[in-house]
Protein backbone atom coordinates (compact mmCIF):
# COMPACT_ATOMS: atom_id res chain seq x y z
CA UNK A 1 0.00 0.00 0.00
CA UNK A 2 1.30 3.44 -0.94
CA UNK A 3 1.72 5.96 1.85
CA UNK A 4 1.08 9.70 1.88
CA UNK A 5 1.80 12.21 4.64
CA UNK A 6 -0.11 15.50 4.79
CA UNK A 7 1.62 18.18 6.89
CA UNK A 8 -0.26 21.18 8.31
CA UNK A 9 0.63 24.20 10.43
CA UNK A 10 -2.73 24.21 12.20
CA UNK A 11 -4.11 20.87 13.40
CA UNK A 12 -7.82 21.75 13.23
CA UNK A 13 -7.43 22.68 9.55
CA UNK A 14 -6.95 18.97 8.82
CA UNK A 15 -10.64 18.47 9.57
CA UNK A 16 -12.03 21.93 8.87
CA UNK A 17 -10.47 22.34 5.41
CA UNK A 18 -8.78 19.07 4.35
CA UNK A 19 -10.97 16.19 5.51
CA UNK A 20 -12.59 15.64 2.11
CA UNK A 21 -9.17 15.54 0.46
CA UNK A 22 -7.78 13.14 3.08
CA UNK A 23 -10.80 10.85 2.65
CA UNK A 24 -10.25 10.87 -1.12
CA UNK A 25 -6.68 9.59 -0.55
CA UNK A 26 -8.04 6.76 1.62
CA UNK A 27 -10.63 5.92 -1.08
CA UNK A 28 -7.81 5.78 -3.64
CA UNK A 29 -5.98 3.11 -1.63
CA UNK A 30 -3.39 5.19 0.26
CA UNK A 31 -2.33 4.72 3.85
CA UNK A 32 -2.83 8.32 5.00
CA UNK A 33 -0.94 10.10 7.78
CA UNK A 34 -1.84 13.64 8.92
CA UNK A 35 0.65 15.76 10.86
CA UNK A 36 -0.43 18.67 13.04
CA UNK A 37 1.45 20.77 15.62
CA UNK A 38 -1.38 21.19 18.14
CA UNK A 39 -2.64 18.05 19.85
CA UNK A 40 -6.41 18.09 19.55
CA UNK A 41 -8.31 15.02 20.73
CA UNK A 42 -11.43 15.78 18.68
CA UNK A 43 -9.42 16.21 15.46
CA UNK A 44 -7.52 13.00 16.18
CA UNK A 45 -10.77 11.08 16.75
CA UNK A 46 -12.38 12.35 13.55
CA UNK A 47 -9.30 11.55 11.48
CA UNK A 48 -8.87 8.08 12.92
CA UNK A 49 -12.58 7.28 12.45
CA UNK A 50 -11.93 7.91 8.74
CA UNK A 51 -8.88 5.64 8.60
CA UNK A 52 -6.33 8.45 8.86
CA UNK A 53 -3.41 8.25 11.30
CA UNK A 54 -2.75 11.47 13.22
CA UNK A 55 0.78 12.38 14.31
CA UNK A 56 1.60 15.34 16.53
CA UNK A 57 4.80 17.27 15.75
CA UNK A 58 6.43 20.45 17.04
CA UNK A 59 6.19 23.67 15.05
CA UNK A 60 6.72 27.30 16.01
CA UNK A 61 4.12 28.94 13.77
CA UNK A 62 5.02 32.61 14.19
CA UNK A 63 8.38 34.11 13.32
CA UNK A 64 11.74 32.40 12.96
CA UNK A 65 13.44 30.61 15.83
CA UNK A 66 16.57 28.92 14.49
CA UNK A 67 16.86 26.35 17.29
CA UNK A 68 13.17 25.36 17.35
CA UNK A 69 12.88 25.38 13.55
CA UNK A 70 15.93 23.15 13.19
CA UNK A 71 14.44 20.73 15.73
CA UNK A 72 11.23 20.66 13.65
CA UNK A 73 13.19 19.71 10.52
CA UNK A 74 15.02 16.95 12.41
CA UNK A 75 11.74 15.64 13.84
CA UNK A 76 10.08 15.61 10.41
CA UNK A 77 13.05 13.73 8.94
CA UNK A 78 12.77 11.07 11.66
CA UNK A 79 9.06 10.69 10.91
CA UNK A 80 9.74 10.38 7.16
CA UNK A 81 12.48 7.78 7.71
CA UNK A 82 10.21 5.76 10.00
CA UNK A 83 7.08 5.81 7.84
CA UNK A 84 8.85 5.79 4.44
CA UNK A 85 6.08 7.64 2.56
CA UNK A 86 5.86 7.57 -1.23
CA UNK A 87 4.75 11.19 -1.26
CA UNK A 88 4.27 14.09 1.15
CA UNK A 89 1.79 16.94 0.80
CA UNK A 90 2.68 19.94 2.98
CA UNK A 91 0.64 23.15 2.91
CA UNK A 92 1.24 26.64 4.32
CA UNK A 93 4.69 28.25 4.37
CA UNK A 94 6.64 26.54 7.16
CA UNK A 95 5.43 22.97 6.52
CA UNK A 96 6.25 23.37 2.81
CA UNK A 97 9.80 24.61 3.42
CA UNK A 98 10.68 22.45 6.43
CA UNK A 99 9.19 19.23 5.02
CA UNK A 100 11.18 19.59 1.83
CA UNK A 101 14.37 20.31 3.75
CA UNK A 102 13.67 17.28 5.94
CA UNK A 103 13.34 14.91 2.97
CA UNK A 104 16.65 15.90 1.34
CA UNK A 105 18.46 12.74 0.29
CA UNK A 106 15.39 10.54 0.84
CA UNK A 107 13.44 8.91 -2.00
CA UNK A 108 10.27 10.88 -1.36
CA UNK A 109 8.30 12.99 -3.81
CA UNK A 110 6.47 16.06 -2.61
CA UNK A 111 3.32 17.77 -3.79
CA UNK A 112 3.57 21.25 -2.30
CA UNK A 113 0.34 23.20 -1.91
CA UNK A 114 0.92 26.95 -1.77
CA UNK A 115 -2.27 28.01 0.02
CA UNK A 116 -1.21 31.65 0.21
CA UNK A 117 2.02 33.55 0.78
CA UNK A 118 0.97 35.66 3.76
CA UNK A 119 3.45 38.36 4.73
CA UNK A 120 6.09 36.88 2.39
CA UNK A 121 4.11 38.07 -0.62
CA UNK A 122 3.09 41.47 0.75
CA UNK A 123 4.81 44.69 -0.31
CA UNK A 124 7.05 46.19 2.37
CA UNK A 125 9.89 48.73 2.35
CA UNK A 126 11.00 47.87 5.88
CA UNK A 127 14.67 46.76 5.92
CA UNK A 128 14.09 43.94 8.41
CA UNK A 129 11.18 42.69 6.34
CA UNK A 130 13.26 42.74 3.15
CA UNK A 131 15.99 40.66 4.79
CA UNK A 132 13.41 38.19 6.12
CA UNK A 133 11.82 37.84 2.68
CA UNK A 134 15.23 37.32 1.03
CA UNK A 135 15.85 34.46 3.46
CA UNK A 136 12.43 33.00 2.60
CA UNK A 137 13.20 33.13 -1.13
CA UNK A 138 16.51 31.34 -0.56
CA UNK A 139 14.82 28.68 1.58
CA UNK A 140 12.12 28.01 -1.03
CA UNK A 141 14.75 27.68 -3.77
CA UNK A 142 16.96 25.40 -1.67
CA UNK A 143 14.08 23.28 -0.33
CA UNK A 144 12.48 22.22 -3.60
CA UNK A 145 13.88 19.31 -5.62
CA UNK A 146 13.52 18.93 -9.36
CA UNK A 147 10.96 16.13 -9.16
CA UNK A 148 8.65 18.04 -6.81
CA UNK A 149 5.30 19.44 -7.93
CA UNK A 150 4.07 22.84 -6.78
CA UNK A 151 0.33 23.54 -6.62
CA UNK A 152 -0.94 27.12 -6.43
CA UNK A 153 -4.36 28.53 -5.62
CA UNK A 154 -4.17 31.54 -7.92
CA UNK A 155 -2.19 32.87 -10.87
CA UNK A 156 -0.73 35.74 -8.82
CA UNK A 157 1.19 33.35 -6.55
CA UNK A 158 2.31 31.31 -9.56
CA UNK A 159 3.70 34.44 -11.23
CA UNK A 160 5.29 35.56 -7.94
CA UNK A 161 7.24 32.28 -7.76
CA UNK A 162 8.30 32.69 -11.38
CA UNK A 163 9.46 36.26 -10.76
CA UNK A 164 11.50 35.14 -7.73
CA UNK A 165 12.99 32.36 -9.87
CA UNK A 166 11.74 29.77 -7.37
CA UNK A 167 9.71 27.97 -10.00
CA UNK A 168 12.19 26.69 -12.56
CA UNK A 169 11.70 23.29 -14.17
CA UNK A 170 9.21 22.12 -11.57
CA UNK A 171 5.85 20.68 -12.52
CA UNK A 172 3.02 22.92 -11.35
CA UNK A 173 -0.75 23.23 -11.38
CA UNK A 174 -3.49 25.48 -10.00
CA UNK A 175 -6.50 24.60 -7.87
CA UNK A 176 -9.46 26.96 -7.36
CA UNK A 177 -8.64 27.47 -3.70
CA UNK A 178 -9.09 24.63 -1.23
CA UNK A 179 -12.61 23.93 -2.47
CA UNK A 180 -15.82 23.78 -0.48
CA UNK A 181 -18.09 20.85 0.35
CA UNK A 182 -21.40 22.03 -1.05
CA UNK A 183 -23.34 19.38 0.85
CA UNK A 184 -22.18 20.81 4.18
CA UNK A 185 -22.98 24.42 3.28
CA UNK A 186 -26.53 24.44 2.00
CA UNK A 187 -27.95 27.37 0.06
CA UNK A 188 -30.28 29.64 2.07
CA UNK A 189 -32.13 32.86 1.27
CA UNK A 190 -31.18 35.74 3.59
CA UNK A 191 -33.78 37.61 5.62
CA UNK A 192 -34.69 40.94 4.06
CA UNK A 193 -34.69 42.96 7.28
CA UNK A 194 -32.37 44.10 8.74
CA UNK A 195 -29.43 43.87 6.34
CA UNK A 196 -26.64 42.00 8.13
CA UNK A 197 -23.01 42.51 7.08
CA UNK A 198 -20.81 39.72 8.41
CA UNK A 199 -16.99 39.63 8.64
CA UNK A 200 -15.37 36.23 9.30
CA UNK A 201 -11.61 36.05 10.03
CA UNK A 202 -9.06 36.33 12.77
CA UNK A 203 -9.21 39.86 14.17
CA UNK A 204 -6.12 41.05 12.32
CA UNK A 205 -5.56 44.46 10.77
CA UNK A 206 -4.32 42.79 7.57
CA UNK A 207 -7.58 40.80 7.38
CA UNK A 208 -9.46 44.11 7.33
CA UNK A 209 -11.13 44.19 10.75
CA UNK A 210 -10.33 47.88 11.31
CA UNK A 211 -11.58 48.87 7.87
CA UNK A 212 -14.77 46.89 8.54
CA UNK A 213 -15.40 48.55 11.92
CA UNK A 214 -14.72 52.06 10.60
CA UNK A 215 -17.17 51.48 7.74
CA UNK A 216 -19.74 50.25 10.26
CA UNK A 217 -19.22 53.39 12.37
CA UNK A 218 -20.02 55.51 9.33
CA UNK A 219 -23.12 53.58 8.28
CA UNK A 220 -24.80 52.56 11.55
CA UNK A 221 -25.91 56.08 12.64
CA UNK A 222 -27.37 56.72 9.19
CA UNK A 223 -29.38 53.50 8.89
CA UNK A 224 -29.85 52.59 12.59
CA UNK A 225 -31.96 49.46 13.07
CA UNK A 226 -32.01 48.68 9.36
CA UNK A 227 -28.44 47.35 9.47
CA UNK A 228 -26.31 45.08 11.65
CA UNK A 229 -22.56 44.46 11.59
CA UNK A 230 -21.17 41.21 12.99
CA UNK A 231 -17.47 40.31 13.34
CA UNK A 232 -16.89 36.57 13.71
CA UNK A 233 -13.41 35.55 14.80
CA UNK A 234 -11.02 35.21 17.67
CA UNK A 235 -8.21 37.37 18.99
CA UNK A 236 -4.61 36.51 18.22
CA UNK A 237 -2.85 38.77 20.71
CA UNK A 238 0.56 37.15 20.18
CA UNK A 239 0.41 38.45 16.63
CA UNK A 240 1.65 42.06 16.24
CA UNK A 241 -0.96 42.53 13.51
CA UNK A 242 -3.86 41.75 15.85
CA UNK A 243 -6.20 44.18 17.51
CA UNK A 244 -6.29 43.97 21.31
CA UNK A 245 -9.01 42.90 23.73
CA UNK A 246 -9.13 46.51 24.92
CA UNK A 247 -9.90 47.70 21.38
CA UNK A 248 -12.64 45.07 21.08
CA UNK A 249 -14.14 46.17 24.41
CA UNK A 250 -14.24 49.79 23.28
CA UNK A 251 -15.90 48.84 19.99
CA UNK A 252 -18.41 46.63 21.83
CA UNK A 253 -19.37 49.51 24.11
CA UNK A 254 -20.59 51.55 21.11
CA UNK A 255 -23.06 48.78 20.10
CA UNK A 256 -22.15 49.34 16.45
CA UNK A 257 -20.30 46.07 15.76
CA UNK A 258 -21.24 42.77 17.40
CA UNK A 259 -18.25 40.55 18.23
CA UNK A 260 -18.87 36.83 18.57
CA UNK A 261 -15.36 35.75 19.52
CA UNK A 262 -13.96 32.42 18.32
CA UNK A 263 -16.69 30.02 17.22
CA UNK A 264 -16.98 26.49 15.87
CA UNK A 265 -20.28 27.32 14.20
CA UNK A 266 -19.53 29.81 11.43
CA UNK A 267 -22.49 28.45 9.42
CA UNK A 268 -24.91 29.94 11.96
CA UNK A 269 -23.60 33.44 11.30
CA UNK A 270 -23.39 32.96 7.54
CA UNK A 271 -27.07 32.00 7.52
CA UNK A 272 -27.86 35.15 9.51
CA UNK A 273 -25.92 37.29 7.05
CA UNK A 274 -27.16 39.25 4.06
CA UNK A 275 -23.76 40.25 2.68
CA UNK A 276 -20.34 38.77 3.44
CA UNK A 277 -17.50 41.27 3.86
CA UNK A 278 -13.75 40.54 3.90
CA UNK A 279 -11.68 43.68 3.19
CA UNK A 280 -8.43 41.70 3.40
CA UNK A 281 -4.97 43.13 2.73
CA UNK A 282 -3.37 39.76 3.49
CA UNK A 283 -1.69 37.68 0.75
CA UNK A 284 -4.44 35.06 0.54
CA UNK A 285 -4.51 31.82 -1.43
CA UNK A 286 -8.26 31.87 -1.82
CA UNK A 287 -9.95 32.70 1.51
CA UNK A 288 -11.92 29.71 2.73
CA UNK A 289 -14.34 31.99 4.57
CA UNK A 290 -15.42 33.51 1.25
CA UNK A 291 -15.89 30.04 -0.26
CA UNK A 292 -18.22 29.19 2.62
CA UNK A 293 -20.18 32.40 2.02
CA UNK A 294 -20.44 31.60 -1.71
CA UNK A 295 -21.77 28.13 -0.93
CA UNK A 296 -24.44 29.49 1.43
CA UNK A 297 -25.44 31.95 -1.28
CA UNK A 298 -24.30 35.35 -0.08
CA UNK A 299 -23.32 38.47 -1.96
CA UNK A 300 -19.64 39.28 -1.44
CA UNK A 301 -17.65 42.45 -0.79
CA UNK A 302 -13.90 41.87 -0.74
CA UNK A 303 -10.70 43.51 -1.91
CA UNK A 304 -9.16 43.52 -5.35
CA UNK A 305 -6.31 41.57 -3.78
CA UNK A 306 -4.48 38.33 -4.48
CA UNK A 307 -6.77 35.36 -3.87
CA UNK A 308 -9.78 37.46 -2.88
CA UNK A 309 -10.44 38.64 -6.43
CA UNK A 310 -10.80 35.02 -7.56
CA UNK A 311 -14.14 34.80 -5.73
CA UNK A 312 -15.98 37.77 -7.22
CA UNK A 313 -17.29 38.51 -10.69
CA UNK A 314 -17.99 42.24 -10.65
CA UNK A 315 -21.69 43.16 -10.74
CA UNK A 316 -22.55 39.43 -10.80
CA UNK A 317 -22.08 38.19 -7.26
CA UNK A 318 -20.38 41.08 -5.48
CA UNK A 319 -18.02 44.03 -5.48
CA UNK A 320 -14.25 44.40 -5.31
CA UNK A 321 -12.86 47.41 -3.43
CA UNK A 322 -9.35 48.78 -3.07
CA UNK A 323 -7.33 47.57 -0.10
CA UNK A 324 -7.58 49.80 2.98
CA UNK A 325 -10.12 52.06 1.24
CA UNK A 326 -12.90 52.78 3.73
CA UNK A 327 -14.70 55.11 1.31
CA UNK A 328 -15.07 52.38 -1.32
CA UNK A 329 -16.15 49.82 1.28
CA UNK A 330 -18.84 52.17 2.62
CA UNK A 331 -20.06 52.84 -0.94
CA UNK A 332 -20.27 49.10 -1.71
CA UNK A 333 -22.18 48.40 1.50
CA UNK A 334 -24.52 51.29 0.82
CA UNK A 335 -25.24 49.92 -2.66
CA UNK A 336 -26.71 46.83 -1.02
CA UNK A 337 -28.60 48.83 1.59
CA UNK A 338 -30.26 50.93 -1.10
CA UNK A 339 -30.73 48.07 -3.60
CA UNK A 340 -31.98 45.16 -1.52
CA UNK A 341 -33.08 43.04 -4.49
CA UNK A 342 -29.41 42.86 -5.47
CA UNK A 343 -28.65 40.89 -2.28
CA UNK A 344 -30.81 37.97 -3.40
CA UNK A 345 -29.70 38.11 -7.06
CA UNK A 346 -26.01 38.25 -6.19
CA UNK A 347 -26.48 35.53 -3.57
CA UNK A 348 -27.99 33.17 -6.14
CA UNK A 349 -25.06 33.90 -8.44
CA UNK A 350 -22.57 33.23 -5.63
CA UNK A 351 -23.98 29.74 -5.12
CA UNK A 352 -23.77 29.07 -8.85
CA UNK A 353 -20.13 30.23 -8.86
CA UNK A 354 -19.39 27.89 -5.95
CA UNK A 355 -20.94 24.98 -7.85
CA UNK A 356 -19.19 25.74 -11.14
CA UNK A 357 -15.72 26.65 -9.87
CA UNK A 358 -15.08 25.92 -6.19
CA UNK A 359 -16.68 22.52 -5.51
CA UNK A 360 -14.22 20.51 -3.40
CA UNK A 361 -14.63 17.58 -5.81
CA UNK A 362 -12.99 19.70 -8.53
CA UNK A 363 -10.05 20.53 -6.25
CA UNK A 364 -9.61 16.95 -5.03
CA UNK A 365 -9.55 15.67 -8.61
CA UNK A 366 -6.74 18.09 -9.52
CA UNK A 367 -4.69 17.08 -6.46
CA UNK A 368 -5.20 13.35 -7.03
CA UNK A 369 -4.34 13.67 -10.73
CA UNK A 370 -1.02 15.29 -9.77
CA UNK A 371 -0.30 12.52 -7.27
CA UNK A 372 -0.91 9.83 -9.84
CA UNK A 373 1.12 11.49 -12.61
Amino acid sequence: MKKIIVISSFTKSLVLFRLDLLKSFVANGFQVYALGPDYDENTKDILESNGIIFINYNLERNGINLVKDFKTIVQLRKIFKRIKPDIILPYTVKPVIYSNLAKKGLSIKSLNWITGLGYYGMVSNDFKSKISKSIMTFLYKFAFSKNDTIIFQNNDDLNFFKKKNILKNHKYDITPGSGINLDEFEFTIPDSQPIVFVFVARLLISKGIKVFTIAAEKLKPKYCNNVRFIAVGGLDENNPDAISQQEVNILKSTNIVEFTGQTNDVKKYLKKSSVFVLPSMYREGVPHSILEALAVGRAIITTDNVGCRETVIKDYNGFLVEMNNVHQLVAAMEDFIQNRDMIKTFGNNSRKLAEDKFDVKIVNKIINNNINN
